[in-house]
């Protein structure tokens, strides 16, 4: 969990240098797709 909250902190401070670039949106995607598949892996146990 300290990863993906590692992981959120460093995406968050990319947007907030760059807004609206392609790779910051990818990596948003990826960092919301990172935190449902935790979440729905702790539902599934």
């Amino acid at each position: 969990m300290l990863m993906l909250l590692s992981f959120n902190d460093e995406t968050q401070d990319i947007a907030s240098l760059q807004p609206g670039n392609e790779v910051v949106e990818m990596l948003r995607q990826a960092q919301h797709d990172v935190l449902g598949s935790h979440f729905l892996a702790n539902l599934d146990n």
